[in-house]
């Protein structure tokens, strides 16, 4: 991430597809008014009212300089309207669905409609710019102020909500932005600088009216008040779309359906909102989608995030969150995203009984079980891809060890044990599910979209990486004791490990921390064979990479030796084999269990194959991959 948020804000907003589209569509409107459209003749006012239009004073209506009066009907034109000319010919509002061009049974005011457009059986349409190939139709309002900025530098309050900071949001605003704001929130100069930057970005597209852009279509719907709707976007019978932007085009077209109601909003590219949900006071960015009656409320939702049904409320959640049923989201920080929210979960005890003053920061891939109470203050924002299970309520916490699972006691304790601690299984994923792991992996990449970049996806990369070593050193340190709780090591929260658990978490770690820097072996290796350089190069003390650099650390630290690169690209196929082999044990397990409940379901248990599952053919086909790559790397060593 950049050091500097108000360098990378000005980088993005100087070369911004919406403020240059906001300049165009006004210099249009302004070139229309003062020179290139001319009033009505006589004719023409006598053919338009025998049409059935009608207007309080024809001198006021400007048209194109080919004006033809076909295709206009039975409507009203009130103050200054702008006319284009229209052919007739027909465009599509649905796939099944076709109407003519033109202007037809409508009320408008103070309104401009471009030439080809379609304006079809509604009520009022008033100081509203209809662009070339657009269509309204049978929609009831459609209003806008005489000074319009559709949500930009709406201020919206993320985590702690009585805080005193406020974040502005804007179309050209990045999660990554939002992201760095919020983790230096007590930053008053960076703060006071992008609010600076809000009044500049919506002095650059403050519009006098409001747009519907070309190719966009909005058919259906109630009310349409001071927003910008962008190119190719479908709005279909949404109630409200009130002071917000609609940032859409052709490759990802913004989908709102049916009893949607938008509110100060910015809405991305390829966002689909649907199944009357609510939006207001949002950033929602591109290809995400929320239906089901989903309700987000001063939240910036990340990248091809899924949210369902359930409520979200001052809160920040990054790429690929989902959450499919009812459960509820408040005060969250989730930077990282790609998490799951069970239905039933209550994330929101963001209350002391005095005010709403606590928050929850969450880690990365974290997913929060069936019925799960999280208490606050919480932070897991060190314990990435941890597993909180069905039914646990967590006290306040601050936990530190990835790929964990939170649940409560496996066994009896003892009878002054304190009350309401769950039971910390260190590394759970990696040791009892690893098919889970590699589910995500495979899940990110189905799911990557432009604008996320790929490195980022990657669930063993260095930041989390990092996370792991120091949670098993820390693992190292712990007394010899039968339960160990936060008093004997920091970073476990409010919860206690079992002395049993303590090895299989450290080997763990150890296993993937190893793979980790191995695959990196692996990896500089093809890149310096296509590059035609010299493989000798590969353990020079610096490098250009430094990821790399880190990785070679890793295997200086844990003591593995580097001066054979054979050896290197075998030991990384025997981890590759493990990998695959645990992964079919995660996933026979279940299977086997499953099949003791319902084995009706298979006719011939003995016969089914776990290996035909689709991530394990994933797991097994990368694997094989990885076997030829390291067999040609072999090869050429033994040159």
């Amino acid at each position: 991430m950049t050091e500097n948020p108000e360098k990378m804000f000005n980088e993005t907003a100087a070369d911004s597809p919406f403020t240059d589209q906001c300049k165009k569509t006004n210099n249009l409107y302004n070139a229309a008014v003062n020179n290139n459209y001319r009033k009505l003749k006589p004719d023409e006012i006598e053919i338009l009212e025998n049409q059935g239009n009608q207007s309080e004073d024809w001198n006021k209506i400007l048209v194109c300089s080919d004006f033809s009066t076909e295709n206009i009907l039975g409507c009203r034109f009130n103050d200054r309207c702008i006319l284009g000319k229209f052919s007739g010919e027909k465009i599509k509002i649905t796939d099944i669905t076709e109407l003519k061009t033109g202007i037809y049974n409508s009320d408008l005011t103070d309104t401009f409609v471009d030439s080809e457009a379609c304006v079809y059986k509604n009520g009022m349409i008033s100081n509203t710019f209809i662009a070339k190939n657009s269509v309204i139709a049978f929609c009831k309002l459609i209003e806008n102020s005489g000074s319009n900025t559709f949500g930009n530098g709406t201020d919206i309050k993320i985590g702690n909500e009585i805080s005193l900071k406020s974040i502005p949001i804007f179309a050209d605003m990045t999660c990554e932005t939002a992201g760095l704001i919020l983790a230096d929130r007590s930053n008053n100069k960076l703060l006071s600088g992008l609010n600076n930057q809000a009044r500049e970005y919506n002095e650059k597209i403050r519009l006098p009216f409001g747009v519907v852009s070309e190719n966009s279509v909005v058919a259906y719907c109630k009310k349409i008040s001071s927003s910008f709707i962008g190119p190719f976007a479908r709005l279909y019978g949404a109630d409200l779309t009130d002071n917000s932007s609609i940032i859409s085009n052709k490759e990802n077209p913004v989908v709102i359906g049916e009893g949607v109601i938008i509110k100060n909003c910015i809405i991305k590219n390829g966002a689909c909102i649907d199944s009357h949900s609510i939006v207001k006071n949002s950033f929602i960015d591109k290809n995400v989608k929320l239906a089901q009656n989903a309700q987000i409320t001063d939240s910036i939702i990340g990248q091809g995030s899924v949210i369902e049904k359930g409520e979200i409320t001052s809160s920040f959640t990054g790429p690929l969150t989902s959450s499919h049923h009812q459960s509820m989201l408040i005060s969250a920080i989730w930077p990282g995203g790609r998490g799951n929210i069970g239905y039933g979960a209550n994330i929101g005890s963001n209350h002391t009984g005095k005010a709403p003053d606590q928050e929850i920061i969450c880690g990365e891939g974290m997913f929060f079980g069936l019925g799960v109470n999280v208490k606050y203050p919480a932070d897991f924002s060190g314990a990435p891809y941890t597993i909180i299970a069905t039914g646990v309520t967590t006290l306040p916490q601050k936990l530190t060890f990835p790929f964990s699972l939170i649940d409560r006691p496996h066994k009896n304790m003892p009878v002054d044990f304190p009350s309401g601690l769950n039971e910390l299984f260190p590394a759970w994923m990696l040791y009892n599910n690893v098919y889970g792991v590699f589910r995500n992996i495979y899940k990110y990449k189905d799911r990557l979209k432009s604008g996320i970049k790929k490195e980022d996806l990657r669930v063993f990369r260095p930041e989390i990486i990092k996370m792991m070593i120091k949670a098993r050193d820390s693992l190292r340190s712990i007394p010899q004791k039968d339960i160990c709780f936060e008093s004997d090591i920091k970073g476990i929260g409010k919860n206690f490990i079992r002395q049993e658990n303590i090895q299989t978490a450290i080997g763990s770690y150890s296993f993937f921390i190893k793979y980790y820097a191995l695959k990196g072996v692996i990896e500089n290796v093809v890149s310096l064979i296509e590059k035609g350089d010299n493989i000798a190069e590969l353990f020079a003390e610096k490098t250009a990479i430094p990821e790399w650099d880190f990785q070679k650390k890793i295997l200086e630290t844990e003591e593995v030796p580097t001066d054979k690169l054979k050896s290197l690209a075998i030991m990384f196929m025997g981890m590759r084999g493990k990998i695959l082999k645990k992964a079919v044990e995660n996933k026979n397990r279940d299977n086997i269990r499953y099949m003791k409940i319902f084995p009706e379901n298979f006719q011939d248990m003995e016969s089914y194959n776990p290996e035909q599952d689709p991530v394990l053919l994933r797991i097994k086909y990368d694997t094989e991959n990885y076997l030829k790559i390291t067999e040609k790397i072999t090869g050429k060593l033994n040159q």
